[in-house]
């Protein structure tokens, strides 16, 4: 419904499609998304016809925290050791409470995508996407996390 009221709203008409072109016309007009990095077919995200680069999402992320409701957006971002998607990932780790970021996970695919805090009032945008592996979900969760962790070991160099 969200999807048809985007299209209602700020498109055409109340459609599906009508709902897709605004949110198309939105990563790409002010965004600044490449048309080529993603492909949207419904608003629930889970058809595997919907396509999204990591490069796609971190640059929608970079967007989002220079918004002037960025506060509300990253509240609602699950944050690592805490309630939500990333209670138990992390746990014991320096990143502890300095992951927020949104999980995906349907056949086969894992992704983590939002941002690390790598103090001085700094962070890194990141998204890690793994498509069609053949390793068991602990072990592909395990490698995601140890590349966050990476990450921010790197990112403070």
């Amino acid at each position: 419904m969200l999807l048809k009221q985007l299209g209602r709203q700020f498109g055409k008409g109340g459609s599906w499609p009508d709902g897709l072109e605004v949110e198309r016309r939105f990563l790409i007009d002010s965004v600044r998304v490449d048309s080529t990095q993603f492909s949207l077919s419904d608003g629930s995200g889970l058809s595997s016809s919907n396509l999204i680069s990591p490069l796609a999402f971190t640059q929608l992320l970079r967007f989002m925290r220079r918004h002037p409701r960025s506060q509300a957006f990253m509240a609602g971002l699950p944050q690592a050791g805490m309630a939500g998607s990333l209670k138990n990932r992390f746990v014991g780790t320096p990143l502890a409470g300095r992951v927020r970021a949104k999980t995906g996970s349907i056949s086969r695919v894992y992704s983590l995508t939002g941002y690390i805090d790598v103090g001085a009032g700094k962070s890194i945008t990141f998204s890690i996407e793994a498509n069609h592996h053949a390793e068991t979900s602990k072990t592909m969760l395990g490698v995601i996390d140890s590349l966050v962790v990476d990450m921010a070991r790197n990112g403070k160099k």
